[in-house]
């Protein structure tokens, strides 16, 4: 993922690369931050560089962020926009460019987190491919690849349908909501299994495609069998 973050703020600046590296980091997503103290600076870079975002503060001199975000718009309209700024009366003007979020400054906190996991699902939505940061290097897999994610200690360990494996930094939950709508189901707190490689559920378990059986929790096995029924029914059309 690249992001772009352009406030007149030095303090804010690094505070948000600061943040997102953390962020991002902590969930084994490879993120780019590049800043910009000058919206016309950005302006310039934005005609010649691809951004998945762009955290943008409204009250900067010479252009405001909402003509930043206008032009964002215009030269790269799969940018998401995340307003970052004290201008909290600005909200409703903001909506006007159709943000993917307004963080106030007063609560970055509590907001800005949600933000940066909207951005993780939409960047990911509209891709078929995963990035993961993997002792410090990105990692992509296609999501078709991955047979299932187990816990390890603090860490995911990402299995592949070739006997692969990568250990990333990052939570179950963060997974289970990344990939929930991927063709993935959580089966236990340890696991979160691709339908694709699940050749049947049985009663307290399911069998993988590859001759492995992943234990099913009871509270989730309806969830599980129905969830795997679906899948295959819309992979063959019925």
């Amino acid at each position: 993922m690249v992001v772009a973050v352009c406030d007149d703020d030095i303090q804010d600046i690094e505070y948000l690369r600061t943040e997102l590296k953390e962020f991002y980091g902590q969930r084994g997503e490879a993120c780019q931050v590049h800043t910009y103290s000058e919206p016309k600076a950005f302006l310039e870079e934005i005609k010649n560089t691809v951004y998945d975002a762009a955290f943008l503060d409204i009250d900067m001199p010479e252009i405001s962020g909402l003509e930043v975000a206008e032009k964002v718009c215009k030269y790269s309209p799969d940018t998401a926009v995340i307003f970052v700024s004290s201008c909290e009366d600005m909200v409703f003007q903001a909506i006007k460019v159709s943000p993917l979020r307004f963080v106030r400054k007063s609560k970055l906190d509590t907001e800005l987190s949600e933000a940066c996991m909207a951005l993780l699902e939409k960047f990911h939505n509209k891709r078929n491919y995963h990035d993961f940061c993997v002792n410090g290097n990105l990692v992509r897999i296609k999501l078709t690849d991955i047979s299932y994610f187990e816990s390890v200690k603090h860490y995911v360990a990402v299995r592949t349908r070739e006997n692969e494996s990568f250990h990333v930094r990052g939570k179950m939950s963060d997974m289970e909501q990344i990939f929930g709508d991927k063709g993935f189901v959580r089966v236990q707190a340890g696991y979160i299994v691709n339908l694709r490689y699940v050749d049947r559920v049985r009663y307290k378990d399911l069998l993988m495609t590859s001759g492995e059986c992943i234990t099913v929790s009871r509270d989730r096995l309806e969830e599980v069998k129905r969830k795997h029924l679906e899948f295959i029914r819309h992979e063959n059309n019925l």
